[in-house]
């Protein structure tokens, strides 16, 4: 994947973060520490009001993680059309928003 922005990409909702590692094997670090997230402590925070998320909880995507935000045949993006793998950068309106028909969460990325 080409690289086009120079944050990290990460979600601030569990449950995002729980559906992406359960179904695409996303892993994911301490926003400060970098150590790696069991996934039962991301699961303990389900239901916890994404307002009460401080950056020290956001799940940030593993480097070894990177590789599932690739674009696969099989994605369904923003525009509401398929696209084969391409270069184009990912935006708002290109990102993936479904994979095989399944909901595929975009992270978010630092500024």
């Amino acid at each position: 994947m080409e690289e086009t922005v120079s944050g990290r990409y990460f979600y601030d909702n569990a449950v995002a973060a729980v559906w992406m590692a359960r179904q695409y094997g996303m892993k994911f670090v301490s926003w400060h520490s970098g150590k790696e997230y069991d996934l039962s402590v991301i699961e303990a925070n389900v239901g916890s009001p994404v307002e009460s998320i401080r950056n020290d909880q956001r799940y940030v995507v593993h480097a070894d993680s990177l590789r599932i935000l690739q674009r696969q045949k099989v994605d369904l993006t923003g525009k509401g059309i398929w696209e084969a793998i391409s270069s184009k950068p990912f935006t708002g309106e290109n990102r993936i928003i479904l994979r095989d028909e399944l909901p595929f969460f975009w992270p978010e990325v630092e500024a």
